[in-house]
C-alpha cells in the first residue's frame, strides 16, 4: 500500500482516532523501522499502535525500538496460546522505552486456551447483516486497509483469502469499501460514506 496517498488526503486523520500496524505479523517486515517512521510522518497527530504476537521481538534491533519509541507509537501484543511468558516479553519491551499493552485477554497471562478470538462466517448468506454488523467486536470500529482500499469489515477485506482456503464463493462488493485512489483523492466519496454494515455474510452473533 502507497502510505504516501493516504497522507494525501485532506483531513484524513479526523476521519479514525487511530491506526494499528498490523499483517499478517508485521515484525516479518524486513523495514518494519521504515514503515513506522514513514506512517508517524504522513500521520503526525492520531494513536498509532504496532500489533504483533511478540515471537519475533527478542530478534529485533536497534533501529526498530528507535523509530517505535521516537515516533510515539504504541506496542500491542496478542498472545498466543504457546508456551511464551508474554509478561516478560513485555517487560522487556518496556525496558527499551517502548509503550506496551495486551490485546484481548489484557494481561498476557491466559495462553492455556485454544484461541484467543472466534469470528463466526456465515457464507451462505442466512443471517441479517445489519444484526451480525451491529453484533460484532469489529463492525464499523476496526476498518482493514487492504490492497489500496478500506474495508468497514477484517472479515470481508479478506474475502478472497477465505474463499481460496476454503472454497467459499464469496463475492466482492466494491460499494463496501473504499479506495483510495479512485475513491477518496478524486472527492467521489469520503469514509463516512461507506460506515455501514456490509453484506459480506459474516456473523458473530450465532455460531
Amino acid at each position: 500500500v502507497d502510505l504516501s496517498a493516504i497522507g494525501a488526503i485532506p483531513e484524513i486523520e479526523s476521519y479514525f482516532r487511530g491506526l494499528f500496524l498490523m499483517g499478517g505479523e508485521p515484525l516479518l517486515h524486513p523495514r518494519i523501522d521504515d514503515v513506522i517512521t514513514l506512517t508517524r510522518r504522513l500521520l503526525p497527530h492520531i494513536r498509532i499502535v504496532l500489533a504483533t504476537n511478540g515471537i519475533l521481538l527478542r530478534r529485533m534491533g536497534d533501529k526498530f525500538w528507535d523509530a517505535l519509541v521516537n515516533c510515539g507509537v504504541e506496542m500491542q501484543l496478542s498472545a498466543y496460546p504457546i508456551n511464551m511468558d508474554y509478561c516478560d516479553l513485555a517487560e522487556m519491551a518496556r525496558a527499551r522505552g517502548a509503550y506496551v499493552n495486551f490485546a484481548m485477554d489484557l494481561t498476557g497471562r491466559d495462553t492455556e486456551k485454544e484461541s484467543f478470538l472466534k469470528v463466526a462466517i456465515d457464507p451462505d448468506g442466512q443471517q441479517d447483516p445489519i444484526r451480525s454488523f451491529n453484533s460484532c467486536f469489529f463492525g464499523g470500529s476496526f476498518m482493514q486497509l487492504s490492497d489500496g482500499s478500506l474495508w468497514n469489515c477484517q472479515v470481508a477485506a479478506h474475502h478472497g483469502t477465505l474463499n481460496a482456503a476454503f472454497g467459499w464463493k464469496m463475492a466482492s462488493q466494491p460499494s463496501k469499501s473504499l479506495s483510495f485512489a479512485k475513491d477518496v483523492r478524486s472527492g467521489h466519496r469520503s469514509p463516512e460514506s461507506y460506515a455501514k454494515p456490509a453484506n459480506h455474510r459474516h456473523s458473530t452473533y450465532e455460531a
